[in-house]
């Protein structure tokens, strides 16, 4: 198996408990390998905005024509059929798979673009990367040994690594008055854009995350918090100084509110 079809895997999650943490080991010290798994997820989210820009799309009316009186295997002439009441199921399998072969060629093309190709993959609009780090937190807030990167101790170094990648100058926050402790930090690429991931941990062992990546927000812009909800993932977001941020956590702690507030002064 390649390295490409072995970071897959891991994405996938189809590899094994020892497998998963080989390849955690290898994408922490190898930079190579790191960039394909970076390559890759930014593809795919890229392939994914593309997949929802075109289910919103029109379908052009020539396709549309060709599509609904499109003949199926075996079917009766088409003077017989009831082409303007009905567009049969084929039909609309049909219609589907243009729109994901169409979608899924956007995606494998940023792929290959980000992996040396003439042109650079379209980066997704800033919105669409909550989604992202919701998956993100569901896999990383359940590990132990391997829950980030880098160690707290090295906060001088995860204030310049994670600051420079994300074109944010930041402070970690003391989140210790709000009864956090911080476990380090870790780079996650969201909506096809480098996002800083601080990891802190509550008296109760749940993990609550600071994320933040650059944005196109104004430096006086004012600060509006946002509360988001996906499933058993909650969120609070808010955009400050051309960066987005948002603090992460199980669904149904009220602190998260106080955390952002306090995150967005100090950090």
């Amino acid at each position: 198996m390649s390295i490409e079809e072995k970071i897959s895997a891991y994405v996938d999650g189809e590899l094994g408990d020892a497998e998963r943490a080989d390849m955690e080991i290898l994408l922490q010290s190898d930079s190579s390998a790191m960039q394909i798994l970076q390559d890759m997820l930014a593809a795919d989210a890229h392939a994914r905005e593309n997949f929802a820009a075109a289910l919103e799309a029109p379908v052009p009316l020539a396709l549309a024509h060709a599509i609904m009186n499109a003949q199926e295997p075996g079917a009766k002439p088409a003077a017989t059929q009831d082409n303007d009441r009905y567009w049969s199921l084929p039909r609309a399998v049909a219609a589907g798979i243009v729109l994901c072969i169409a979608a899924g060629i956007a995606g494998y093309g940023g792929y290959k673009a980000g992996a040396g190709g003439s042109a650079a993959p379209v980066v997704a609009a800033a919105p669409g990367w909550l989604d992202d780090i919701a998956d993100y937190h569901r896999v990383y807030a359940a590990e132990k040994r391997h829950l980030v990167e880098v160690q707290p101790n090295e906060v001088d170094h995860i204030e310049s690594w994670l600051g420079n990648r994300t074109n944010t100058a930041f402070a970690v926050p003391s989140l210790q008055s709000r009864g956090l402790t911080f476990e380090g930090a870790r780079m996650l690429v969201a909506a096809g854009k480098p996002v800083a991931q601080l990891m802190y941990r509550d008296s109760q062992g749940a993990v609550i995350a600071l994320c933040f990546t650059s944005s196109t927000t104004p430096a006086d812009g004012a600060v509006t918090f946002k509360t988001s909800k996906f499933n058993d993932i909650e969120m609070v977001s808010w955009k400050k100084a051309g960066s987005s941020f948002v603090v992460v956590g199980p669904a149904g702690n009220t602190n998260l509110k106080a955390i952002a507030e306090d995150a967005s002064q100090a950090i």
